[in-house]
Parts: C-alpha cells; sequence; structure tokens
C-alpha cells in the first residue's frame, strides 16, 4: 500500500490511521527528487598513478586504461588500493557473478568514495542486505565514512539511508546525539524535515521503545513541524497533536 502525503493526513484521523502510519511508515515516504541522488562528493583520494605498485599491477593497471579487460582477482588487487575505475569494473563484474551483498557495498562504497556517483545507488541498495551481526566492523567504518559524506552534502538518497541504518541492531548501531544532530542539519540546509519526519516515522514502527526513544521521537517530529516544508511539516504536527503529553519527557527505560 502507498499513499500520497496529502492521504497520510486523513489517515492521521482515526487511532486505525495511526496504525497503518506505524506499520508501514517507511515505504510511505516519497523517494528523493532525482537530482538530489545525483549529488557526489569525493570522499578519499583515489589511486592516481602506478608509483609503488609492483611490476604485475601496474601492467595490468597501465592494460585497463587502455581499455582491455582484466581477471577479477587482478581488479579486486587494484580496487583494494583504492584504484576507483578498478572497483568499478569489479562491482560490474560482482553484478554479474552475483557477487555477495558484502563485496558489493565494499567496492562500491570504494568506488563511490574516489568520486564515481554513478556506483553510489549499488552502495547504498547492497548496505540494507547486510547483516550487523556479521559485518566486519572495518568494513562498516569505510560504510559509514562514505556514506554520511553524501549525506550531509545533500544526497537525500545517502540521508535517507543514514537514517535507515542507525538504531538499535541496525547497521551503524544506535544512534548518536551527534549523527542526530547532523541529520537535523542537513535537513535544514537541503531537506526541509526530510530526515528528521524519516526519523520519527522509523521509531513508531518501533515497538516497546524506550524513554530515550520516545524522547528521540518527539525531537524529531518537533524538527520536521518546524521544517516550514508544507507535507513534512503537516504530518509531523498531526503526529505531535496524536502524542500522549510527556511520553519522553523522562530519563531512563519504560
Amino acid at each position: 500500500m502507498r499513499l500520497t502525503l496529502a492521504a497520510l493526513l486523513v489517515a492521521f484521523a482515526s487511532p486505525a490511521g495511526a496504525q497503518i502510519i506505524a506499520a508501514d511508515a517507511l515505504p510511505l515516504m516519497p523517494p528523493p527528487p532525482h537530482e538530489t541522488t545525483r549529488i557526489g562528493v569525493t570522499v578519499f583520494p583515489g589511486l592516481a598513478s602506478n608509483a609503488g605498485l609492483p611490476d604485475r599491477l601496474r601492467a595490468a593497471r597501465q592494460a585497463m586504461h587502455r581499455g582491455e579487460t582484466l581477471p577479477p582477482e587482478t581488479l579486486r588487487e587494484l580496487a583494494d588500493r583504492r584504484d576507483g575505475l578498478a572497483a568499478q569494473r569489479y562491482v560490474d563484474w560482482l553484478r554479474v557473478d552475483a557477487g555477495s551483498p558484502t563485496d558489493i557495498a565494499t567496492y562500491a562504497a570504494i568506488a563511490a568514495g574516489t568520486g564515481r556517483i554513478a556506483l553510489l545507488d549499488d552502495f547504498i541498495a547492497a548496505l540494507y542486505h547486510l547483516d550487523p551481526a556479521t559485518e566486519p566492523a572495518e568494513r562498516t567504518s569505510l560504510y559509514m565514512t562514505v556514506l554520511y559524506a553524501h549525506a550531509w552534502e545533500g544526497n537525500l538518497l545517502a540521508l535517507d539511508a543514514v537514517v535507515d541504518l542507525n538504531g538499535d541492531d541496525r547497521l551503524f548501531g544506535a544512534l548518536s546525539e551527534r549523527t542526530r544532530d547532523r541529520i537535523f542539519a542537513a535537513d535544514t540546509a537541503h531537506a526541509p524535515g526530510r530526515g528528521a519526519l524519516r526519523l520519527a516515522l522509523s521509531l513508531l514502527s518501533t515497538e516497546h521503545r524506550s524513554l530515550a526513544q520516545e524522547a528521540l521521537l518527539d525531537a524529531a517530529l518537533a524538527h520536521a513541524a518546524a521544517s516550514g516544508h508544507p507535507g513534512n511539516s503537516a504530518i509531523a504536527v498531526s503526529l505531535l497533536a496524536r502524542r500522549p503529553p510527556g511520553v519522553g519527557s523522562q530519563d531512563g527505560d519504560r
């Protein structure tokens, strides 16, 4: 089921409607404007020369730049040295060969991190298929570095993913106060209320919220309500009006 933002306001009129919002919150968010998903940033420098490469990889890299096809193992070696083109071609191979989500996320992150924005969609899509319990910490750190840089720059696809992947039992773990503040700041600069409302809807779909989560929900709704965006602000105001008084005003767990 998908509803427009206007239809969401109608759903808030009854308790049953509120349950629909809580259960299906994130699918009801409209996709970000296409132009915002093409915003890119170079997060770290890619391999810029053959200096320091062993002769085998130097010859392979020269061949790659001549348009020749390299074995996937060689592409991976070059990508591990942050060669963005090799990372992009390795992801192309992984797509065809049904590569694992963790490898696609890692090498698409390297490509996107070196400025190849075309790989950002593959990177973000793969993140949603990773198991927080088994994903290596060094890979998760890479994902956060690349994703956050794009989100703070105004890429709303990345901002959505930052919201979705922060939280208890999620890939990036519990949302820190610093990340919450950066989400709100990105909202103010690039997408009035979007990140805060998405965070609120995600929290609404969480059962047995702690008082800390209730307080975060109130803060997110307040930020979205004050955003001035006609849709995001109206939804947040409606949800705030339905909140029990003082729910998130205490410390500790319920």
